[in-house]
């Protein structure tokens, strides 16, 4: 039903317990015939704000449960989607290294046998530059730019309850429990009825000096206890304990205006900031438990979308290792065979056997059986082997290059991918015959410097890997 519906119902509510209420008080002679105003005007209020208070604080905890029970959920949603990707990263790994050795492997081993048995090789020296320029360099720049790797799996969860446990071993902020501002506001409307009862043509001086007092009081006991942790029963106590003296400085405060109704009254303000305290200490006991329970509910959740975040990363980190070996080691190994080649018009034993070794070699890491990254000196030395009786190549590298790229195997990745490439190109497109590399840490960066005898480059750039 719409709120007006509760608002109603609440102050009929009230108003029949004003009735009853004033009708058995005065038939036992408890309560004088003349409070009928009292009676009948401040119980309607006094259940208005009681049931509104008590709607809220369930209406939250239904809404807060019901939270929950999404974040649970959406936590095994998460979970399931993540087991997914993962199963999905690795076949989809598996199916794209086997693809590209089902590919590039025989066209290797038919030129091995091409080399072995032939004494002419212009023609098996020419079908090397073609595998690389038109197989291995365009496979490599298709899978490292390949974008639609994964989508996510769509899975679904049961629906999930929550139980949420109060544990009594806790201990609580006892500052969260007195909340001033609406406490001080509660007190003075429920008391609005009696006071323009009891002090008539004072009852708005009444009610300011309640209000303050009762805020000024809160306020300084939050204060205090800011930093003061109890378990549930302590605090239970001290809440008492605050709101009855704040209810003694409403009294104090009326007093000293000279506006003291008697006992009677002043027994009322204590019981109300009282009934107020323990209604705030229940109401704000759920919402602490609630905003913890939901605070970790939402970290695991993040924890998850990361973890499916880093899933989807690994798979193309893996795809772009995979096409980090297709145009480094692989291209070289069969550009550098072909230029070694083409340096003799009739090959030694030797040399044939130095390439066969070379290609053989290529057709091993294209195996794939790991993706982790070598050694950088392991690197070097690859290099430097692949492209011997080509170009010298030598090396000037800083002990805290090898320290960092070994403490951080990404950057070793990319510090690997640049030699590489730049001595690659200096001698494919350069015909350099020298080659000095040097790489050093510098601040925060590692400079790399590829000084070569090669030429110039034609263009300065192109759609490369």
């Amino acid at each position: 039903p719409p709120a007006i519906v509760y608002f109603l119902v609440f102050l009929l509510a009230g108003f029949v317990r004003g009735v009853v209420i004033f009708q058995a008080g005065t038939e036992f002679g408890v309560i004088p015939p003349d409070e009928w105003q009292y009676r009948l005007l401040g119980s309607p209020l006094f259940i208005l704000l009681s049931l509104s208070l008590v709607t809220v604080l369930v209406s939250n905890s239904e809404r807060a449960t019901q939270e929950l029970a999404k974040l649970e959920t959406s936590r095994l949603v998460l979970e399931k989607r993540l087991n997914s990707m993962r199963a999905e990263i690795s076949r989809l790994n598996s199916e794209v290294a086997g693809n590209v050795s089902g590919l590039i492997s025989p066209v290797i081993q038919e030129l091995i046998v091409k080399i072995k048995g032939s004494r002419e090789l212009a023609r098996e020296i020419q079908e090397l530059r073609t595998t690389v320029d038109e197989v291995v360099r365009p496979l490599s720049i298709a899978i490292a730019e390949k974008t639609d790797e994964i989508t996510d799996p769509q899975v679904t969860a049961a629906k999930v309850s929550i139980r949420e446990n109060f544990r009594l071993d806790s201990k609580l902020q006892v500052s969260n429990q007195i909340v001033p501002f609406w406490s001080s506001a509660l007190i003075t409307l429920i008391s609005t009825p009696a006071a323009v009862v009891f002090y008539r043509q004072d009852a708005a001086l009444a009610l300011a000096l309640l209000a303050l007092a009762m805020l000024v009081t809160l306020e300084l006991a939050y204060f205090i206890f800011r930093r003061v942790q109890l378990r549930p029963i302590a605090a239970l106590l001290l809440q008492f304990a605050v709101f009855a003296t704040a209810g003694g400085a409403a009294i104090l405060a009326l007093s000293l205006a000279n506006l003291s109704a008697g006992l009677y009254p002043a027994a009322r303000i204590i019981t109300l900031t009282m009934i107020i305290g323990l209604a705030m200490f229940i109401g704000q006991i759920r919402q602490t438990q609630r905003y913890a329970s939901q605070l970790k509910a939402r970290e695991v959740n993040e924890q998850l979308e990361l973890l499916n975040s880093q899933a989807r990363r690994e798979l193309w980190l893996n795809r772009r290792r995979i096409a980090t070996v297709l145009h480094g080691p692989v291209q070289a190994a069969l550009y550098a065979s072909a230029m070694r080649l083409a340096q003799s018009s009739r090959p030694s034993k030797k040399l044939i056997q130095s390439v066969n070794q070379d290609l053989a070699d290529a057709l091993d890491v294209l195996k794939f059986d790991s993706l982790e990254e070598t050694d950088l000196r392991d690197v070097i030395g690859q290099i430097t082997e692949v492209w011997s009786g080509t170009c010298e190549i030598y090396s000037n590298i800083s002990k805290a290059v090898y320290q960092v790229t070994k403490k951080n195997p990404l950057v070793g990745e990319a510090v690997t991918e640049v030699l590489r490439e730049a001595v690659s190109n200096a001698i494919k497109h350069g015909s350099a015959t020298e080659i000095e590399i040097e790489a050093k840490v510098t601040a925060k960066l590692v400079v790399i410097s590829i000084v070569n005898n090669g030429k110039s480059p034609v263009n300065s750039r192109g759609n490369g890997f």
